[in-house]
């Protein structure tokens, strides 16, 4: 027996190990009946979901061990949540995980699983990860496992097709600290806290976990703005189209649509310091970015992805460039309101009007 893992070896080349038997003990200590068929608890002991043990907050980068060029599968990486139903749901099932709370009041909501959950499709409406019920959730009569990667919500998506140079921006990881999962099967829900432990090869306090993950939260933040930015901007942009469109074969027609072309280009403007929106269909091709140099959205993406790379709390040098980004960022959001209140409404004034 090692931290709840059972091993057994031959004096040959044999060993197995059953991952995890925690779920057994937690059924053993409370009295529960298995099933003659050794299919599980009864049905009338209902839905279970047994506490995890703690977990290692590793990141997704731990290697596979290999030897003479055979390996397996390292163990989840995240926090696996198992539970057991007594039969095939009649409806929805949710998982969500929650910050522990503190007594009084209950911890806020990380994230939401669901086992009908849809994915949004691709568009231009802005999608908060925050708001989503995730798909994929298992759901099936007996034991089910789901694997929580231990990470908040991404930034507020918008699928902008943004060149970043090694992936889309995601969520920052979870700091140690204990949480709680509560899982609902047909209204009823329950719940078990767990906790998320260090890395023991590092000596890092929780201060500066804490602090790590606040600043994690800030670039997140950022992020989020640069697409809500983005957003607006293609709005103004289909709106200027349909302008223009709708004024074909009027007398003011070839005015309106020099004023809409000159309001665009002064939109195109703002977009390029926000976002390199020119990437091919092999839109990382390290070339592009010699042709095309990568702008805010991915300056922000990749500190938040260089802070997150060791356990310590961001450095001097992390947070003068956060703050370097953040002002230029806000410099062409503000010039998004100039031109949102000044040329944007002037043109569509204008146009309601019959021309500019």
């Amino acid at each position: 027996m090692k931290e709840g893992d059972v091993v057994a070896a031959t004096h040959g080349r044999a060993h197995w190990i059953l991952d995890d038997i925690s779920p057994l003990r937690q059924l053993a200590a409370a009295g529960v009946t298995i099933r003659a068929d050794g299919g599980g608890p009864s049905a009338e002991d209902g839905v279970r979901l047994f506490t995890p043990r703690p977990t290692i907050r590793f990141r997704e980068t731990v290697t596979r061990a290999t030897f003479g060029g055979l390996f397996m599968p390292n163990p989840p990486s995240g926090v696996v949540l198992r539970y057991y139903l007594p039969r095939v749901p009649e409806g929805e099932v949710r998982l969500s995980i929650h910050e522990a709370g503190d007594g009084e009041t209950e911890g806020e909501e990380i994230r939401t699983f669901s086992s009908q959950g849809v994915a949004p499709e691709p568009g231009p409406d802005l999608i908060d990860p925050a708001d989503l019920v995730e798909p994929g959730l298992p759901a099936g009569a007996g034991a089910n496992a789901f694997e929580w990667d231990m990470r908040y919500p991404e930034p507020v998506d918008w699928v902008p097709k943004t060149l970043y140079r090694h992936r889309d921006p995601y969520g920052p990881l979870a700091p140690p600290g204990r949480y709680e999962a509560r899982l609902t099967v047909d209204g009823e829900t329950v719940s078990v806290p767990f906790e998320l432990v260090p890395d023991p090869r590092v000596a890092t306090p929780q201060a500066e976990f804490d602090e790590q993950f606040g600043f994690l939260m800030a670039i997140r933040e950022k992020i989020g703005e640069n697409h809500r930015a983005v957003a607006r901007i293609h709005n103004l942009r289909r709106r200027i189209v349909e302008a223009i469109e709708t004024a074909q074969g009027t007398e003011g027609a070839v005015d309106i649509a020099r004023a809409g072309a000159e309001l665009d280009a002064r939109l195109w403007e703002i977009e390029d310091q926000l976002r390199q929106f020119r990437p091919s269909r092999e839109h990382r091709a390290k070339q592009e970015l010699i042709n095309w140099p990568v702008r805010l959205d991915d300056k922000f993406a990749k500190l938040l992805e260089h802070t997150e790379a060791s356990d310590a709390a961001p450095t001097s040098r992390d947070r003068m460039l956060f703050d370097d980004l953040s002002e230029r960022q806000e410099e062409q959001i503000e010039a998004l309101g100039f031109v949102e209140e000044g040329e944007a409404t002037r043109f569509f004034d204008a146009v309601e009007s019959g021309g500019p």
